[in-house]
């Protein structure tokens, strides 16, 4: 995945992130110009590599089953939440 941390964080308050999810063929590349024209500046954001796509591991393009994405939607979101002590 890919991360852009906040600019102007807000002291006392809690962080708070976006998270982007590309498209079936693409990547978190693909997805970035988006951070510049949300123009967002007191959220993280985050743009996540599916199973397969872009720098994560796995045959390119492969997910066993859309349960198997979904698990590693929620993995990816309680590891950011951890790592970047970013709250639901």
């Amino acid at each position: 995945y890919r991360h852009w941390p906040a600019v102007e964080a807000s002291a006392g308050e809690p962080r708070q992130a976006v998270l982007l999810f590309h498209r079936g063929h693409e990547h978190s590349g693909r997805i970035a110009h988006l951070v510049d024209e949300l123009d967002l500046p007191e959220f993280e954001f985050f743009a996540w590599d599916a199973r397969g796509h872009g720098q994560s591991p796995g045959e390119r393009g492969d997910s066993p089953s859309f349960a198997t994405s979904a698990r590693d939607v929620q993995t990816f979101c309680d590891h950011i939440g951890a790592t970047h002590q970013i709250d639901e």
